[in-house]
């Protein structure tokens, strides 16, 4: 823990895509989940609790022009079917700075969904929103959410 000390910021992240390619992201979200809800019996009070399925997923926001260099290892995953056909693939993001141990969280399993595309007038710059489902979950520096 850094006391006063740099504290993990957007330039101390790092992002490894398909292929060992670093591509310059403007943006990152991940989540997972798992599906808990009460069981009831007798009376009005839950008596414990069950659980359901996991699910994980995320978005990152790209420049048009990176793009460019996403859709060829996406195109190299999926063996000449088209960059919506590519393989999962793992996204490793690398928080790494000098007053903080650096944290690695593994995205296995990552599938494109879509690519989502805007432009209107007065804009500065062209980026492309992509969400994607994480098929094997998530380790959070070498944490898994669940086993199996």
């Amino acid at each position: 823990m850094s006391v006063n000390g740099q504290r993990y910021d957007w330039e101390s992240i790092k992002v490894t895509m398909p292929q060992g390619q670093v591509v310059d992201i403007q943006a990152i979200s991940y989540k997972d989940s798992l599906d808990v809800e009460h069981v009831h019996g007798k009376g009005s009070r839950p008596r414990g609790y069950g659980t359901g399925n996991y699910t994980a997923s995320g978005e990152i926001e790209i420049d048009k022009e990176e793009m460019q260099i996403l859709l060829v290892g996406l195109s190299v995953l999926s063996g000449g079917k088209g960059y919506m056909r590519h393989k999962p693939f793992p996204i490793v993001v690398e928080y790494k700075n000098d007053d903080q141990p650096m944290q690695v969280d593994v995205l296995k399993g990552v599938k494109l969904t879509e690519f989502d595309e805007a432009r209107k007038q007065g804009d500065k710059s062209s980026t492309v929103k992509i969400p994607f489902i994480i098929t094997k979950g998530i380790n959070r520096n070498g944490q898994e959410a669940i086993s199996g």
